[in-house]
Order: C-alpha cells, then structure tokens, then sequence
C-alpha cells in the first residue's frame, strides 16, 4: 500500500470523535488551559505541605555564637607544684574554627611564626635558643603581626569535627575503640559551648585497655571577658590541675599560611 493510500485511508476513518489516525477520542475532553491550571494549583499545594527543610548552604542553628575565624591563642600559666613567686610560663596557639556542614571544625596549629621573635626565645649558655622564663607578650610589631595573620609550622597539627551538641554547643563525636583485651584505646573529646559569662573552650583525652582503669586529662579554656567587639577575649585556663593560669585570644584579620 502506498503512503497515498496510507493517508487516505486514515483520512476516511477521522471524523467527529476520532483522531486522523481512527482513534476514538475521550466523550468529554479536557481543554488545555483546565490541564494547566489543576498542575498549578498541586504544585502550590505541595509546597504548603511540604516540610520546610534548610538550605545545604546555609548556616547550621546556633552557629552565630560560635567564634569562627583564625585566632591567635596565649596562655600565661604556672605549675601547680611550682612555688607561687615561681615565674609564669607561657605557651601559644592558633585556632582554626570554621563550619563544616551541619556542625564545625576545629583545627589547632601549636607552633605560630613571627617574623619579629623579639621576647620569645632565649640563648643558653651552649648557644641552644629555649623559649623565654616569664608571662611574654606581642610588642607592638608582633601585635601587627597578629592582625595580619599569623603563619604556623605545619607539624602537630591537630582537627576535630564538632556536631551539635545542644543549644548554641557543638562536640567531636566517638569514644576510645579497643581492638582487644591487651589493646590500648585512645581518644580526644572536643568541645565549644556558649554560657555565662562567655565561650567556654575543652578537649578531654582518654585512654582505656581492656585490662587496666582508664585514665583522663582534660584542658579547659574558659572566657571571663570580652572586649574590642569580640575580637579580643580573655579567660582562665586550666589544664587537668597541673597548670593553671590566664588565657588571650586575638581574632587574626587574615588567614596565614602552613609552612614545612
């Protein structure tokens, strides 16, 4: 059969209730502008329905409180078994925190860099450098520095991803995992909390075997005062009873870089 024929024979079957092809349509047919206007009125109620979820880019709750940037952090302390006219002693940090996901991460850079090490490190008598006896603090350069942003060495760095913990509270997960009887278990618990009257700042190790008592130790920073609109804090530091004394920590205006 030709395609001529083809057409006229599907033309011969098309009429009033059938399609060119000779197909019957529905006895009542739905007009275009009927079709549309039911899709609209679903969609708009499946979006008065539908839960109402966060956005994957948006902030996690609570997240306002938690002091998010790069921070320079310094600790005047003395040991406990030190005498009380012993000399403080110091130590320093930079603090990474920043969200990840739902939550935060916490990142510890134990070993900033100045260029300017005036007060910090001393000469022994063999020509070895020590850091320096006494509660050192940035000049007025280091301060510059500081607000620049710091550069750190790269080793013993540490990090934790913090989930929400509670209100404005946000906590690394997991616990010390045992493979065995005669194996040994370790881990570190982090913590940023908001309270009264500021921040308070922990990470709690533990260690436990299947044959022995476990053991802890903990360091805590607690914030006591906050100045210069939250970019400066200060507090009390105390780490497991052995060391205590007075913590700083600058909010640093720039990210500085990881050296080897």
């Amino acid at each position: 059969m030709g395609t001529g024929v083809l057409f006229r024979v599907c033309a011969k079957g098309s009429g009033p209730g059938r399609d060119k092809f000779g197909k019957t349509f529905p006895s009542e047919r739905v007009q275009p502008r009927g079709v549309f206007a039911g899709w609209v009125a679903l969609w708009l109620a499946s979006l008065l329905l539908a839960p109402l979820t966060p956005r994957a880019d948006s902030e996690p709750a609570g997240v306002a409180a938690a002091p998010l940037g790069d921070w320079y952090v310094l600790i005047h302390y003395r040991d406990s078994e030190a005498s009380a006219d012993a000399p403080l002693q110091w130590d320093d940090e930079i603090w990474r925190i920043e969200v990840e996901g739902a939550g935060l991460r916490w990142t510890l850079f134990p070993h900033p860099k100045f260029r300017d090490g005036s007060g910090r490190w001393e000469t022994l008598p063999g020509g070895d450098e020590a850091r320096s006896l006494g509660a050192w603090k940035p000049n007025g350069e280091q301060r510059k520095e500081i607000a620049a942003g710091l550069d750190y060495a790269l080793q013993d760095e540490r990090s934790k991803r913090l989930k929400s913990a509670g209100k404005e509270a946000w906590a690394s997960p997991g616990q010390p995992r045992i493979a065995s009887a005669s194996g040994v278990g370790y881990h570190e618990r982090w913590r940023i909390e908001a309270g009264e009257p500021g921040l308070r700042f922990s990470r709690r190790a533990s260690m436990a075997s299947g044959r022995a008592v476990g053991m802890e130790a903990g360091t805590r920073f607690e914030v006591r005062e906050s100045l210069r609109q939250g970019s400066e804090r200060r507090g009390e530091y105390n780490r497991d009873g052995e060391r205590q004394g007075e913590f700083q920590m600058f909010l640093m205006g720039g990210r500085g870089q990881g050296r080897p």
